[in-house]
């Protein structure tokens, strides 16, 4: 896992890192750590509550 500092130093912040797209700067503003858009979110906690 690529670290937040790392992610801005390459220019990956702000993009997700499980599809790639960009997660929208409302997202961001509220959660400036956020590493996933909200898809990708919802489905990695679906997948943990399973588990």
């Amino acid at each position: 896992m690529v670290r937040d500092t790392e992610r801005l130093q390459v220019g990956l912040y702000g993009y997700c890192e499980d599809c790639g797209r960009r997660i929208p700067e409302e997202r961001l503003r509220f959660r400036p750590e956020a590493t996933r858009c909200v898809d990708c979110q919802s489905r990695l906690e679906d997948l943990q509550r399973i588990t």
